[in-house]
Parts: structure tokens; C-alpha cells; sequence
């Protein structure tokens, strides 16, 4: 289960709605999450850009890390400036599925990989011409658009994350 804000629960109804003509909807990966998974999850990006980096300095991971995931190290409880999106129930990680065959539509990369291909203008940056990145790059659109009409914003690292009423 994905949980959200009721707010935001309600702005992905009314996406799913502006969706249906293109015969999409919003598939959501994921919302709120614990503060325990976060921390997780920033541990999972130092050990990935450990493996990822040449001889990497602590900057360097702290860097990569906080590229793809909220640094949860100075969370505070009693202070919501130092949540993490995630952990406000304001943010949420989604793509598009196909109405009729309910197949994830295709973007050019998979969610949560930790690579420059996952920038949501990677196929707008680059000379890439081919049929796959045309469709990355229509479905990358429409899932952007239909969220930005909503008052959602972009992570631009991550095609897949927006939020709404947190920090960003």
C-alpha cells in the first residue's frame, strides 16, 4: 500500500482523470515512509555510490547519496524542517500504466535507478533519436505535465518523484 496526504490523494484522482484521454493512469511506488526506512534507504545510496564511484571521498558518497534520497541524519521529530519528504506524507514516487493491458508505459529507465538516465530531462538533453526514446520521452511529458497541472513539483534527478506541500 502507498499512503499520502488526503490533499494529495485527491490531486492524483483529479490526474487520473486528466490521464484517461491518453488511455494512462498514475501507478504509484511509492508515499509516506517511515524515517527507519529512510535511514535505510540513505545507507543503501552510500553503499551504491561506494560501488558506483572511483576511490570516492565521504563527500563524494554523501554527494551521490543525496542525489537520489533525503538525507535523514539530522532528523528531528519536533523539527518538521528537517524531515524528509518522504517521511511527510507530501511526496510520491509514480509512473504511468496503460489502461487497457495495465503494463507499466515505458520511460526510459526503471524507478529508483541511481544513474543520470533517471533525470527527468535526460531524453529532452540529449541527441538520442530513436523509437524507444521518442516513447521515454512522450510518456516522461505526460506524466510531468498531468502532475505540474495539479501544483505538484519535480525532483529533476528523478522522473518518478513529485511533491506537494513539503520543503521543495
Amino acid at each position: 500500500d502507498v499512503f499520502v496526504r488526503q490533499t494529495i490523494a485527491g490531486k492524483l484522482i483529479r490526474v487520473n482523470e486528466a490521464l484517461t484521454v491518453y488511455g494512462a493512469e498514475i501507478l504509484a511506488l511509492d508515499g509516506f515512509r517511515p524515517i527507519e526506512l529512510q535511514q535505510e534507504l540513505w545507507r543503501h545510496f552510500i553503499n551504491k555510490g561506494r560501488q558506483t564511484l572511483t576511490q570516492p571521498s565521504e563527500q563524494d558518497l554523501l554527494k551521490f547519496a543525496g542525489t537520489f534520497c533525503s538525507d535523514p541524519r539530522s532528523f528531528d521529530k519536533n523539527d518538521y524542517r528537517t524531515w524528509p519528504t518522504h517521511n511527510t506524507g507530501g511526496a510520491i514516487d509514480l509512473t504511468l500504466q496503460s489502461l487497457t493491458d495495465w503494463q507499466e508505459l515505458f520511460m526510459g529507465s526503471i524507478f529508483d535507478d541511481a544513474d543520470q538516465i533517471s533525470s527527468t530531462r535526460y531524453f529532452e538533453n540529449s541527441n538520442l533519436d530513436s523509437q524507444s526514446a521518442d516513447e521515454a520521452r512522450r510518456n516522461r511529458r505526460l506524466l510531468y505535465h498531468a502532475m505540474l497541472s495539479q501544483g505538484f513539483a519535480n525532483y529533476h534527478h528523478e522522473w518518478w518523484h513529485f511533491d506537494y506541500g513539503t520543503q521543495m
